[in-house]
């Protein structure tokens, strides 16, 4: 389940929720907001980053505590949001 785990984070979805609303200048005001907020930019390999930048993910704060589910409601194909929570799962420690 998507969570939220920044204030960036919180920011993109009360943004995105205004917009979807038809609250414009409430989704201008937080999308403000937001992005005078310091971030990670979403590196060069990550995959999908054309589509995660249309959708208004930024940066990686913005993508820490997202799911499956939240990328596919968007558009993005169940193997392409597998592929982006992938890169985003640091590598499990090597026991030896």
């Amino acid at each position: 389940m998507a969570h939220i785990t920044n204030l960036r984070r919180y920011l993109l979805l009360k943004a995105r929720k205004a917009f979807g609303e038809r609250r414009l200048g409430s989704a201008y005001a937080w999308n403000s907001r937001r992005r005078a907020l310091l971030g990670t930019p979403l590196p060069a390999d990550i995959p999908n980053r054309e589509w995660l930048l249309g959708k208004g993910y930024e940066v990686l704060e913005e993508l820490e505590g997202t799911d499956a589910p939240e990328l596919t409601a968007l558009g993005l194909r169940p193997t392409e949001a597998n592929a982006v929570l992938a890169f985003l799962t640091p590598p499990a420690p090597d026991p030896t």
